[in-house]
């Protein structure tokens, strides 16, 4: 199937008092030209202007321009290309290009047939005037929305008006936000093109501190909240960009920066494979519509589809209770419950932030819930602990869990995590709950084994052992607490996801019970799979 061409990506439509922000599926279409996109950590450069800009781009990355001037662009219009590379690269570059300062507003939510899109309604009311709005709306996709993703914003003075547009602009993305715009976040660079200086380094640093004078007329606000540098680079006039290498000093620049926000994302763990990034993004754009001024935590975004459990700190008090002196809470408790925080942070395939934001975004306030005041106590005992140095300890152990999971041990946290709690075979031979699943301190229990130990489904599913030919059912042949052994394996045979709850239900008695048994094995014949006719239902009724 040939590969859609068109380079739409956002769009604002205003209709009647509703307006929209429209993501066409263009990042899904760029990603499914890459193999492996699990393998792939792109780049975004965000290119900020109009004519100087579409020249620009061509110039830099080889993007073709293609209607260049047909029509004026409507506000908020935000394209996307992917500069060119060897197929063989891991590194893309995706370059996003949009217009700002237009007062053409979109009325019709055209969304291509090529690929299917997403209308996401903004919770916002109009401003002053319709255009005012929009605009607005406009300011907070680049402060808000694309601001987390974006590793370089390149900004055309000479398509902003000079200078002084360039310092509005920014000021504007300044005082549209307070702080970081997501959780964690990287800052990215500001780097600010113009045609109207000598090309000499030392014009560029002059003009440099120009713009952040007129920055600082513009907002109170310190840039260094949203950007890590914003610097000056002059090129020649627009009318001589056609020599060959007219832009070649721009180009490094960019790419120089680029590489600069790469280590940066590294060492954050924040440098994103295209297939989390473009999940990001559409989750980020569900943010956006649903609370627009609040920051997108990419952490809880990665739990989406695992999202913590409500009684996450009724199971952390349960355990808690377990501990009769403080040591018995500082040796036994914190390394238990740092080991389950880390196997329930770092499933197979997610991507692994940094552990102390994952602690902060996810766990604190349930600790804190679950260990009650400020001075933890413990009944028959002298014994008191600040619940503050609880929380340090279980943060700093699970940084140490953190830390041996990404040595390139090749060890699943999974693994990790059962050699923690088999640590504390004596310890575990005390303890018992029918509330609280001592293994994963998440969920309740619904298997009780020969030792005593209450375990969950889902804990059963990572711990136990599958055969080939009976995937859903599995082989337990000790506890993965006590580690007791026992004569014969347990057998726990877990619902498929794709099955539904079957019942089978069996009506008649005396002489004509034998219809429905005779029936049932004519199905088992029929159905012709080594399997007993008993086996496709959950639910019998006789």
């Amino acid at each position: 199937m040939k590969l859609c061409n068109h380079h739409p990506w956002l769009r604002i439509c205003e209709q009647g008092y509703e307006t929209s922000l429209i993501d066409t599926g263009r990042l899904q279409t760029l990603g499914s030209r890459f193999e492996q996109p699990e393998d792939i950590y792109p780049s975004l450069i965000v290119l900020v202007g109009q004519q100087a800009k579409s020249v620009a781009l061509e110039k830099l990355f080889d993007v073709p321009r293609s209607r260049l001037f047909k029509s004026k662009p409507y506000i908020g219009d935000i394209d996307l290309h992917v500069a060119s590379a060897p197929p063989s690269s891991r590194r893309p570059i995706l370059i996003a290009t949009g217009s700002v300062g237009s007062e053409r507003v979109r009325h019709t939510p055209n969304r291509h047939r090529c690929r299917d899109g997403s209308l996401w309604p903004l919770r916002t009311g109009p401003g002053r005037s319709e255009s005012h709005h929009m605009q607005r709306t406009e300011q907070a996709i680049y402060s808000r929305l694309l601001l987390p993703f974006t590793d370089v914003f390149c900004i055309f003075a000479s398509d902003l008006g000079g200078f002084r547009g360039v310092a509005s602009q920014l000021a504007g993305w300044l005082r549209d936000v307070t702080g970081p715009t997501s959780t964690p976040f990287t800052r990215p660079s500001v780097v600010v093109v113009s045609d109207k200086i000598p090309l000499t380094q030392m014009a560029e640093t002059e003009a440099q501190k120009a713009l952040l004078l007129l920055l600082k007329e513009e907002t109170s606000q310190d840039p260094s909240v949203l950007f890590s540098f914003i610097e000056v680079v002059a090129v020649p006039p627009s009318q001589k960009f056609r020599p060959q290498g007219s832009m070649e000093h721009l180009k490094q620049q960019l790419l120089l920066r680029v590489r600069k926000a790469e280590n940066c994302r590294r060492e954050a763990r924040t440098l994103y494979s295209l297939t989390h990034f473009t999940a990001f993004f559409e989750s980020a754009c569900e943010h956006f519509s649903a609370s627009g001024s609040d920051p997108f935590d990419f952490i809880r975004a990665s739990r989406s589809h695992n999202p913590l459990a409500e009684d996450h700190a009724l199971h952390l008090t349960n355990f808690f209770k377990a501990c009769d002196t403080a040591r018995d809470l500082t040796n036994f408790a914190v390394p238990v419950i740092a080991s389950s925080l880390m196997i329930d942070s770092y499933p197979p395939n997610c991507h692994v932030f940094d552990s102390a934001q994952v602690f902060q975004s996810l766990y604190r306030d349930a600790l804190r819930e679950a260990l009650g005041g400020r001075v933890v106590s413990f009944e028959g005992s002298p014994d008191i602990i600040l619940r503050s140095a609880v929380l340090k300890l279980i943060q700093g152990k699970l940084s140490q869990y953190f830390d041996s999971l990404v040595s390139g041990t090749e060890l699943p946290s999974a693994s990790l995590h059962l050699q923690v709690l088999q640590q504390f075979v004596k310890g575990w031979r005390r303890i018992r709950s029918d509330v609280t699943c001592l293994c994963c301190i998440r969920r309740p229990p619904q298997y009780r084994f020969p030792c005593g130990h209450c375990f969950c489904e889902t804990c059963i599913q990572i711990f136990g052992q599958t055969q080939p030919t009976r995937p859903w059912t599995y082989q337990v042949s000790s506890c993965f607490l006590c580690k007791r052994v026992w004569d014969q394996d347990i057998t726990v045979a877990v619902k498929p996801p794709t099955s539904g709850v079957s019942i089978l239900s069996i009506d008649g008695g005396g002489t004509r019970a034998i219809i429905p048994l005779t029936v049932l094995r004519r199905l088992q014949e029929r159905i012709g799979l080594p399997i007993p006719i008993q086996k496709f239902f959950k639910v019998e009724a006789l």
